[in-house]
């Protein structure tokens, strides 16, 4: 094969690992399959800084089912979608859901577990709460002793008469790890 720059050169389908690829180590041409390449990296993460100090080491997203604790004249809860994204520490996290209120019920607050324990409890972690759509509230301080619950409250009287109520939360913490 003549000498040809990458451009030039026509494109490979996909890889399966077993192919024998030509690297440079310690000056030396040698060679390795994909796999070899590849199998160090494994479970090191991404490297972001030029002198491989800032590593992404964690990443990851999915549903959860949290419990819901703390509530009066409440008689169901129903969470219709709980979804978080974890990038290194940090965890985002969103549930939406309604809950079936009785006559005379009052509701200020609940409390509702996370996915991922809050690394540091002295670390405050504020989000933004909402109810029936209008109703703006906060979420605040995981209440639980290993971090494990948030706070949710709503200024006063956003809950009157009967029916189903709506909500809505969304929060950003750091994990314990």
């Amino acid at each position: 094969m003549a000498d040809l720059k990458i451009s030039q050169l026509s494109s490979a389908t996909a890889l399966a690992g077993t192919e024998v690829v030509p690297v440079v180590q310690g000056g030396t041409t040698k060679k390795a399959t994909i796999d070899q390449i590849l199998s160090p990296a494994a479970g090191k993460g991404i490297d972001f800084s030029a002198n491989g100090g800032d590593v992404l080491k964690d990443y990851d997203e999915g549903t959860w089912t949290p419990t819901i604790s703390g509530l009066v004249n409440i008689t169901a809860v129903t969470v219709s979608k709980a979804t978080f994204t974890k990038i290194g520490r940090q965890v985002t996290i969103q549930a939406t859901g309604t809950m079936a209120v009785t006559a005379g019920a009052t509701l200020s607050s609940f409390n509702m577990t996370i996915p991922e324990n809050q690394g540091d409890l002295s670390d405050p972690a504020v989000g933004i709460a909402q109810f029936d759509y209008t109703g703006v509230g906060a979420c605040t301080d995981l209440t639980g002793s290993t971090g494990n619950e948030i706070y949710v409250f709503f200024p006063a009287n956003q809950v009157s008469g009967s029916g189903t109520r709506y909500f809505n939360v969304s929060m950003t913490y750091n994990a314990a790890s």
